[in-house]
């Protein structure tokens, strides 16, 4: 909100609501008592939960919240601002954007983080279908990748600090599923290469943003 603040020079109105419940019907209520009045051009779903380690020692508890913070309300939330987005384009013709915050663990099965990495690619799937299905409502649907994040914001080589890891994903929000940052970029792609080489072979879904370009990448947006 920083880097927002420092483009307009406005300040930043926030909204905080604090939900513990993941069915269908209270993300419906929330929007419609919290979110309805607001012209929502932008969604990052960016909630997350990582708990590794073999999957025998994880609790049930574990599993099910890791499954339920990292897609329920991802899909469910977009599900809603959806209404909005649309409402956007047919009255006023303009553009919007979802992003999803997906993960390096997407790239490969991950043993140790089975979960964790399994509930990212839903994000990544869900941004593959969304591009075709939004399109003629002028939504642009994009997926990131990151490896390791820097907090607080004191970017390193390999650690790139979260605002330099945004200001690189929103340049690309017409490449569908992508790393982000070149050293994001850089190891995902040493990943795949390796997997190359030892002649491993993975579903081409799985295999990054070099099947999931959006058709026409120039194009200004937001």
């Amino acid at each position: 909100m920083r880097g927002v603040k420092s483009v307009t020079g406005k300040p930043i109105k926030t909204r905080i609501i604090v939900n513990n419940d993941y069915d269908a019907a209270t993300f419906e209520s929330i929007f419609n008592q919290h979110l309805a009045d607001l012209d929502i051009s932008i969604l990052h779903n960016n909630s997350s939960m990582a708990i590794t380690g073999p999957f025998l020692d994880m609790s049930e508890d574990d599993v099910h919240n890791m499954v339920t913070t990292n897609t329920y309300g991802a899909v469910l939330f977009t599900k809603q601002i959806l209404k909005t987005m649309i409402n956007r384009n047919k009255t006023r013709k303009m553009r919007s954007l979802i992003v999803f915050t997906s993960s390096m663990a997407a790239s490969v099965p991950v043993p140790n983080a089975a979960i964790f990495s399994a509930t990212k690619i839903l994000n990544d799937f869900v941004c593959w279908g969304l591009q075709g299905e939004l399109a003629e409502h002028k939504i642009d649907v994009t997926s990131w990748r990151p490896a390791s994040i820097k907090f607080p914001a004191q970017s390193t080589l390999m650690e790139p600090s979260a605002e330099h890891f945004v200001a690189c994903g929103f340049s690309k929000v017409t490449s569908g599923v992508h790393f982000g940052n070149f050293m994001s970029e850089l190891t995902g792609t040493m990943i795949l290469n390796m997997l190359d080489v030892l002649n491993i072979e993975l579903p081409m879904s799985l295999m990054g943003n070099q099947f999931a370009q959006f058709p026409d990448k120039k194009r200004k947006v937001h």
